[in-house]
């Protein structure tokens, strides 16, 4: 590995030295896919929802200086009780769509150590059941009163995600400009982490420091509007904590 993060960190430094490049695609995503088209991945067309890492093992983020969100680790889907149960959360607990009345959205923060609302009529919050080896999303009504505790994540299949997307991550900071209406960015710092355990990622769940982000949508052109769209329903961190999932590595 220490052999990917010196290459890694060779290729930053060539990309660095360019200053401002212009975007090479549109959107929320764009320095971090036009980073990874000048690193060689030639796939832009959207969000990296792959399940293994970016660079040779390396799971890279890009981060401009100035952003207030939190960092998006990896996206999940309910491992149960139903084959499309993302499906079914938002048919049953989400709240109308702008776009479509009758169709559900759900977008939304949850955390394990209390419920939070998402929408006027339910609550959610995270349950790590170490008995049972999987974490449960669990349903409130609006008064905190249980409605269901039925949709998981068993530690095994959050552990080999884990272990697969994220033993290795490359944080880059990124400044941007418009220039004559184009976007251009600036990859200006680096720093390597090594993930620490998967004791301590359930121990931050458990503390609300790790939380699970829902953006669950629907399709709006005419061919699928109203169907389900889960845009990456993630597990999140705020970067000043992550040292407590993470290593630094010093190269």
């Amino acid at each position: 590995m220490q052999e990917s993060i010196q290459k890694l960190s060779n290729e930053f430094n060539k990309i660095k030295a360019q200053g401002f490049i212009k975007g090479m695609s549109k959107g929320n995503g764009n320095a971090g896919r036009t980073l990874e088209y000048l690193l060689g991945k030639r796939t832009i067309g959207g969000p990296d929802v792959f399940p293994t890492p970016d660079y040779y093992g390396i799971e890279i983020k890009t981060r401009f200086y100035n952003s207030q969100y939190k960092i998006s680790l990896f996206s999940v889907v309910p491992d149960g009780p139903e084959p499309f149960e993302i499906k079914r959360i938002a048919a049953m607990y989400g709240y109308p769509a702008k776009e479509l009345k009758t169709a559900n959205v759900l977008f939304g923060e949850i955390g394990a150590k209390s419920q939070r609302s998402i929408g006027r009529h339910f609550k959610f919050k995270l349950e790590v059941n170490r008995d049972d080896k999987k974490i449960y999303l669990v349903v409130y009504n609006k008064y905190g009163s249980l409605i269901e505790k039925k949709s998981y994540w068993s530690f095994d299949s959050l552990e080999e995600r884990l272990n697969l997307k994220l033993s290795y991550l490359a944080l880059i900071k990124v400044r941007g400009r418009i220039i004559e209406g184009e976007d251009y960015f600036s990859y200006q710092d680096i720093k390597f982490f090594k993930l620490k355990s998967f004791d301590k990622f359930l121990d931050l769940i458990e503390d609300e420091v790790l939380t699970l982000v829902t953006k669950i949508d629907i399709h709006k052109d005419a061919a699928r509007l109203g169907q389900t769209y889960d845009h990456g329903t993630s597990f999140q961190i705020a970067e000043e904590n992550l040292p407590l999932l993470f290593d630094e590595i010093t190269i």
